[in-house]
């Protein structure tokens, strides 16, 4: 629960539903009884949330969330940035002290960093339930995308986050890079998104000494200003050398695509290259 959302009977969230749905609800509610007259975990409520309100928390998660709760309802779903809203006046309810496991006393506290809260919620998601995608975590939580993404671009840009491909390979998924070892154990490889990117755009840049070397580590060139920042010291006399070299062929190589390659490269656009369509004029 140092990690994790609210708890309920429910077992709404993700990681109660996977940890807990196997154990009796008797034993639970004598966990939570114990936690609670511990101080260990507390109760919320005032947020205007009505998805956190009523739910176990432990102290530091209940700040957390009920800093989120009260500018989820209180603008926070109409701005790019938590910290543009104005929050002076607004506070939730922690419970205090506990008659088994019914609050009897509640303390009122007002809202910590808003900035600070979400990251640290994005954090602790990730954490607890492991790799997730950024549709899936801005649908989990009540403000915008472009905020969320902010947040997620943040936390990478700090080497918090690493961005790659461990529960599928449609979309790239958001990874703890503390959590990295622990998910591969050594039995599976998690490719960086951004480690792909980095590779093509090295391959890009990469200068060659003349033209033929680059159109062998290439798939296709379409013009010759492709060369000039691919060859050290390219002519343009040089591209018509390469024009009337025989293991140079020039055509229509991907559909729409019109360029230049080698004899060794046509099997590959052969398979790369989609069925023909026949539009409108044809």
């Amino acid at each position: 629960m140092s990690h994790g959302g609210g708890l309920d009977s429910s077992f709404q969230n993700p990681l109660y539903n996977d940890k807990l749905q196997n154990i009796e609800m008797d034993l639970l509610r004598k966990w939570v009884e114990v936690l609670c007259q511990d101080g260990k975990i507390t109760k919320l409520e005032g947020t205007g949330a009505e998805e956190l309100d009523g739910k176990w928390f432990s102290s530091f998660m209940a700040e957390i969330h009920g800093t989120l709760g009260c500018l989820s309802v209180n603008g926070g779903g109409d701005v790019d940035d938590l910290r543009e809203l104005h929050i002076r006046g607004l506070s939730y309810k922690v419970a205090t002290a506990f008659d088994g496991r019914v609050p009897t006393a509640w303390e009122e506290k007002e809202l910590g960093d808003p900035h600070e809260a979400l990251r640290v919620k994005i954090i602790e998601m990730l954490g607890s339930e492991g790799p997730q995608t950024g549709d899936v975590l801005a649908q989990r939580l009540p403000f915008p995308r472009k905020m969320v993404d902010r947040i997620l671009m943040e936390l990478e840009t700090r080497n918090v986050l690493s961005v790659g491909f461990y529960k599928q390979t449609d979309d790239a998924e958001y990874i703890l890079k503390i959590d990295e070892h622990r998910l591969i154990d050594g039995s599976e490889d998690v490719v960086e998104y951004r480690w792909v990117q980095n590779l093509v755009f090295d391959k890009t840049f990469k200068m060659y000494d003349d033209g033929f070397t680059a159109f062998d580590s290439h798939v296709l060139f379409q013009k010759q200003q492709e060369l000039l920042y691919r060859v050290n010291d390219f002519r343009f006399k040089d591209w018509q050398d390469m024009q009337l070299d025989s293991d140079i062929i020039m055509g229509r190589l991907l559909h729409t695509k019109i360029g230049y390659t080698t004899k060794e490269t046509i099997p590959m656009l052969l398979g790369l290259k989609p069925a023909p369509w026949i539009g409108a004029m044809e």
